[in-house]
């Protein structure tokens, strides 16, 4: 199996990148976050505040199983949420399955992406955020043990088109 999981917090470019990516070498890509959307016919900010984040994790789970099983022996890039691999030990699945790579993304590069009123209503869990710095170092700090478990970490300040894409290529075909 080739599946290439891009993973980091939100605003580091998983969606972003891993479109590029996927146009500039024809690969499949899904963007886990839009799949979801796409099956439970709502956006996620719909499925928090009407279920709540522990029912949107188990449709995660889910979905993130359902895609690794109708892709099996295929290529494909797979853009995660930002917790994704934080929770019923997604973050062993996508190692066990495929190739995890973590983009790095400083506090201070979270804040100026996300920093936008449009951003801030479609991102769930900033709804009722006063303070976004306080939020995402809290946020960086009970994630990064996951996000470290990548086999690829790349710095998103440094990150090129082509250095993302020649990982992904390398992963990609190593089978």
């Amino acid at each position: 199996m080739s599946i290439v999981f891009l993973i980091g917090m939100p605003a580091s470019g998983k969606s972003y990148w891993g479109e590029k990516v996927a146009q500039k070498n024809n690969l499949p890509f899904i963007d886990l976050d839009k799949y979801i959307e796409e099956q439970e016919k709502t956006k996620i900010s719909g499925l928090f505040s009407v279920f709540g984040e522990e029912v949107f994790r188990e449709k995660e789970n889910k979905y993130l199983n359902e895609i690794i099983f109708n892709n099996k022996n295929k290529k494909l890039l797979l853009a995660c949420g930002g917790g994704t691999p934080c929770f019923y030990d997604n973050i062993r699945l996508m190692n066990d399955v495929g190739t995890v790579i973590y983009l790095k993304i400083t506090l201070e590069t979270i804040i100026k992406n996300i920093n936008t009123e449009n951003n801030k209503i479609k991102r769930p869990l900033l709804q009722n955020i006063v303070s976004l710095e306080s939020f995402f170092e809290t946020q960086l700090q009970k994630r990064q043990h996951y996000y470290e478990q990548a086999k690829y970490s790349i710095e998103v300040e440094k990150m090129t088109l082509g250095s993302l894409s020649k990982i992904v290529n390398t992963c990609i075909n190593r089978l």
